[in-house]
């Protein structure tokens, strides 16, 4: 392995704990309540820290579409494919929780934000972005099923069923808006991807690559 590729590889193991370390603390933000939007299911602290963390998520995904795909190419090529989308996707998706707390700063009326929240999924841009914004949980569910797939035990076995359960939980709180899922099922969800990617990094430091 020449030079780059080992340093390339090197970023992408270390992604595996910083990524969902980041979005960790990102699910901490909002339930302190810190930097809460009107909108009561957003921070923009929380999106500060999300979309650094979506960055490392772009390595997570790529590394682990390609470990999926050495078994099964098609399948992996199309986790490749998702995942670098879902992880593009979780970019706007905490971005924009950046950009509303900085448009409320400046002084948006309350009612402008009310009506928003009332007609939002009437927009065709933000219907149009949908797929992508809900992606990230559903490729985490593939790659926790990917992996327990597996011919070859590269991976802690609790790492596959981890990323499917971290990835409902996630669907299910964001997915909801609702305040229940996301005291609950928020912080479970990061819970396990910090598990499941940490667990996956530390068997990457063992063999050397990603």
């Amino acid at each position: 392995m020449n030079k780059i590729d080992s340093s390339i590889s090197k970023a992408q193991i270390y992604a595996h704990f910083i990524g969902p370390f980041l979005y960790l603390i990102a699910i901490v933000m909002y339930l302190l309540g810190i930097g809460r939007n009107s909108d009561g299911f957003s921070s923009y602290v929380e999106g500060v820290f999300g979309v650094y963390a979506m960055m490392f998520f772009v390595m997570i995904h790529i590394s682990t579409s390609r470990v999926i795909g050495l078994e099964k190419p098609r399948f992996g090529l199309f986790l490749y494919l998702f995942g670098i989308m879902a992880a593009c996707g979780g970019v706007f998706a905490t971005g924009y929780r950046v950009v509303i707390g900085s448009l409320e700063k400046s002084g948006l009326p309350p009612e402008v934000m009310a009506n928003y929240m009332l007609e939002r999924e009437t927009h065709w841009e933000m219907i149009a972005m949908a797929p992508a914004t809900v992606a990230v949980p559903i490729v985490t569910i593939l790659f926790g099923i990917g992996i327990l797939r597996l011919k070859a035990k590269l991976f802690s076995s609790f790492v596959g069923p981890t990323l499917i359960i971290g990835g409902i939980c996630f669907l299910l709180a964001q997915g909801s808006e609702a305040e229940w899922a996301l005291t609950y099922l928020y912080p479970i969800s990061g819970l396990c991807w910090l598990f499941a990617y940490g667990s996956m990094g530390l068997s990457y430091l063992r063999s050397g690559q990603a």
